[in-house]
C-alpha cells in the first residue's frame, strides 16, 4: 500500500520530513504557539508571551511590537505599558 503524502491531506502538517518554505505566507487567525507554562502568539503585528492564548489582554502578559525601526516591549497590567 502506498503512503499518502502529508500535503495532500487539507490541514495536515508534516512534523518528520525536513521542509523549506519560500515566498510570503499570509495567515487569517493568529498563529499559536503552545508551551507548558507560556505560550506565544503571533497576531496583527505583535509576539505575546501569555499564559493563556484565549486572551491576550491579561495581567503578566507581554508583547513585542516594531516601531520606527526599533523594538518596543510591553506587559499588560490592566493596560499595555512599555518597559
Amino acid at each position: 500500500m502506498d503512503r499518502v503524502k502529508a500535503k495532500q491531506i487539507t490541514n495536515c502538517l508534516d512534523t518528520v520530513s525536513a521542509q523549506e518554505v519560500s515566498g510570503v505566507k499570509r495567515f487569517s487567525a493568529p498563529q499559536v504557539f503552545l508551551g507548558q507554562r507560556q505560550s506565544m502568539v503571533v497576531s496583527d503585528g505583535f509576539i505575546y508571551w501569555v499564559a493563556s492564548p484565549e486572551n491576550l489582554d491579561e495581567n503578566g502578559n507581554s508583547r513585542l511590537s516594531m516601531e520606527s525601526g526599533s523594538l518596543v516591549l510591553e506587559f499588560f497590567d490592566g493596560q499595555w505599558t512599555r518597559f
